[in-house]
Formats: structure tokens, C-alpha cells, sequence
């Protein structure tokens, strides 16, 4: 919509060289916005500092081709594998909420996906009004998870609308999270005083 959701976090992230993972609700806005952070990574930043990569089914079975020798990789270990392409450098993955369920659900079974998931700092879902109950209850589980696991490094979950839904924001604090919302301050550039 304009607003300014996609730097409100990119910003952030990329001055502290954060690891994030950006979840959309479709795979073509996933591929559009990884342009748009590879872009202002190119405009205002260092691109070798940061790994930028976008999930989804299909690019996944590319990443797996990268290991031809080792038959029956899940897709939260090739998940786990990109995480930590992004070791000693910033992180972005732009993925979707499946693809995100798929990857917290194989880091309860393997001790490596589960250390990956845990060096992640920031997780943010934009467009959360579109995800259905079924969806937004499974990302504010995960959230809660991830935050009562005292090892792990994140900081921050943001969820991003352009048309807050206020029942999500009461289920959110209802699990216990520390809800803040912000609300959209900024006037259009075509309007004229």
C-alpha cells in the first residue's frame, strides 16, 4: 500500500545486521519483496554483509539440488541450511507461513534446525490480516514458543497490516505476548494542502 511497512522493519534489520525471517502470505509477493530488500541493500548498504534469500516450495527443491549426495533432506533441514548461510553476516529470508510451519515443525525433532531457528532475531509477518484463524493462531503458537525458549536470540516478532485485525491482537496478548500496536501516522504523498 505504500505506508512504509517493508522499511519500518528492513531498516532496523539491516543497520544491526539482524537475522530475520520475513513471512508473506503469497510466493509472488515473497519474490517481489526480496527484490525490493536487494535492492535497498544495493542503494544503501554493503551487499556482501548480508545473505538474502527467498523460500518457497519450488525454490527449496533448488536448494536441495545444491546436495546431491544426500537423499531424504526435509525441508527443515535445507531451511536450517540457509539460516546458516547467513553465519557472521545480516540475514534475510523471505518466505511463507507454510513453509514456515514445515521448518519450526522438523526443528522440534532435530537438535541443528532447532539451533538455527534459535540464532533467529527477528520474525515478521506482514500482511497478517489475510492469514486465516487457522494460520494466525499457528504463527502467535509459534510465537509464543519461540519466545518461552530461553535460548533463543529473538528479539522481536512483527506482525504487519495495513488493516489490523483487533481480535488477533487480543488472541495475541491472550498467549502472552507483548503486544504493541502502531498505528499509521503518515499522510499521502498525493495529498495537497
Amino acid at each position: 500500500t505504500g505506508s512504509g511497512k517493508t522499511i519500518s522493519w528492513l531498516k532496523p534489520a539491516l543497520d544491526c545486521k539482524m537475522k530475520v525471517i520475513a513471512v508473506y502470505p503469497t510466493n509472488a509477493l515473497v519474490i517481489d519483496q526480496k527484490s525490493q530488500v536487494d535492492r535497498t541493500i544495493r542503494q544503501h548498504y554493503d551487499p556482501s554483509d548480508y545473505h538474502v534469500q527467498a523460500i518457497t516450495g519450488d525454490l527449496l527443491a533448488e536448494e536441495k539440488r545444491l546436495y546431491p549426495d544426500e537423499t531424504g533432506l526435509r525441508k527443515g533441514q535445507l531451511f536450517n541450511r540457509v539460516i546458516r548461510k547467513g553465519r557472521g553476516r545480516g540475514l534475510i529470508l523471505l518466505t511463507n507461513p507454510d513453509m514456515l510451519t514445515l521448518a519450526l515443525k522438523d526443528a522440534y525433532y532435530e537438535h541443528n534446525i532447532r539451533e538455527a531457528v534459535r540464532s533467529v532475531e527477528m520474525v515478521v509477518v506482514d500482511e497478517f490480516h489475510l492469514a486465516s484463524i487457522k494460520q494466525s493462531d499457528m504463527l502467535l503458537f509459534m510465537a509464543h514458543e519461540i519466545c518461552d525458549d530461553r535460548r533463543s536470540r529473538l528479539k522481536k516478532f512483527v506482525f504487519l497490516s495495513a488493516t489490523p485485525n483487533h481480535q488477533i491482537v487480543k488472541r495475541a496478548e491472550k498467549v502472552g505476548l507483548d503486544v504493541v500496536v502502531l498505528e499509521d501516522q503518515s499522510t499521502s504523498l498525493s495529498s495537497s494542502e
